[in-house]
């Protein structure tokens, strides 16, 4: 990751940039592979054209990285088109969305679509209209996935995924009621989030969007879920980055907010280790007060070896029925066909799947895993 990082980190900053031509210099094709398996290729790209560094690259390497960011514009753009018509329908149905993450940061903090890449059009609704909107989104073409038993996302959970119609590759993921992080353990609701979301101009069409403190509270929590459960990815940390660089976040709101949602563990262990990348500050007066924080026992071991567990764990503490525990159990280790075939699991492999994570189960430390190579 470091190595990702010291290639990246000193295009986006801001002026002239002068470590940029160093970075360039020793972009070859080893480190064209890790580019691409972190989908930053027209990234570089267009920081490269920008500012007109196209020389500083071997003709064969920068041939490669313009040709990828062809085919991001080219996506992008279908991407782009995708949205409107989705919100549009909404709308009409009296539903506000809220855009989340890709769809939102992509404008807001790159300017260009095809830089930042994204397969899912991620929206928050209030819980209530979640069967309205559903039903809005079939009609339009697309199906959701199955899920491991009927009625087990509105039981569970806070997200239903749908298919994109023929001819689109978005897919769609409702958020409702509240967003998420490591399962219910943190949860971000609706009603707060929408009393602070803000207007974007989305080709002529006004979308809803978080406030400035809430896009960095849901980014560093959904990074940090990303980080202990999948390990570190590029484009969450740029996200990170350029949200801390560019967006106007009124700190003691952040701090209030952080604060009201009790997330200030996992958001200060993130910003924290952020703060190792180049170009990246974050107010030593908001690190302090943020690291002040006290975790619970409970929360402690979520924070440092059961992140994979705590989602399981802290759906079943909110459900403490024995109906509920039943269910969702029978429901992960027995799921129906179509969700089995979505999948692509049987029994034995789903549960040697389990049983790895089990057996992986370690300390996590952000910090630490930005830093490796």
């Amino acid at each position: 990751m470091a190595l990702i990082i010291s290639k990246v980190a000193p295009l986006l900053g801001e002026g002239g940039a002068p470590a940029a031509p160093r970075a360039l210099a020793s972009l070859d094709f080893g480190s064209l592979d890790r580019l691409r398996g972190h989908r930053l290729q027209p990234l570089i790209f267009r920081e490269v054209a920008r500012r007109g560094l196209e020389k500083e690259l071997p003709p064969a390497v920068f041939a490669e990285i313009r040709k990828a960011y062809l085919l991001a514009f080219q996506k992008a753009a279908g991407q782009e088109a995708e949205i409107p018509p989705v919100l549009k329908a909404l709308g009409r149905a009296g539903i506000e969305a809220i855009i989340l993450k890709g769809a939102d940061v992509r404008r807001r903090l790159y300017s260009d679509p095809a830089v930042r890449p994204m397969a899912d059009l991620d929206l928050l609704i209030p819980r209530a209209r979640l069967r309205e909107a559903g039903e809005i989104l079939v009609q339009m073409g697309y199906l959701p996935l199955p899920e491991p038993r009927p009625g087990f996302v509105e039981r569970f959970e806070n997200e239903i995924t749908f298919r994109p119609m023929p001819g689109k590759c978005l897919r769609v993921d409702l958020h409702f009621g509240e967003l998420r992080a490591l399962g219910p353990v943190y949860r971000l609701p609706h009603s707060r989030l929408a009393a602070w979301a803000q207007t974007l101009d989305l080709a002529g069409l006004e979308a809803k969007v978080l406030a400035p403190e809430h896009v960095l509270i849901h980014l560093s929590l959904h990074t940090f879920q990303d980080f202990t459960i999948f390990g570190p990815f590029a484009i969450p940390l740029i996200d990170l980055s350029l949200a801390l660089a560019r967006l106007p976040v009124d700190w003691d709101f952040f701090l209030a907010e952080s604060a009201r949602f009790r997330c200030q563990g996992p958001v200060y262990l993130m910003l924290r280790a952020l703060t190792s990348l180049p170009g990246v500050a974050v107010p030593a007066e908001v690190l302090d007060c943020l690291g002040q924080y006290r975790p619970s026992w409970p929360e402690r071991l979520v924070l440092q070896r059961l992140a994979y567990l705590s989602i399981h764990l802290s759906v079943l503490y909110r459900h403490r029925r024995f109906s509920d525990w039943a269910f969702f159990f029978w429901s992960k280790l027995f799921p129906q066909q179509s969700y089995t075939r979505e999948h692509c699991g049987s029994f034995k492999a789903r549960l040697r799947t389990f049983l790895k994570k089990l057996s992986s189960l370690k300390f996590v430390s952000p910090g630490k895993e930005i830093g490796s190579s």
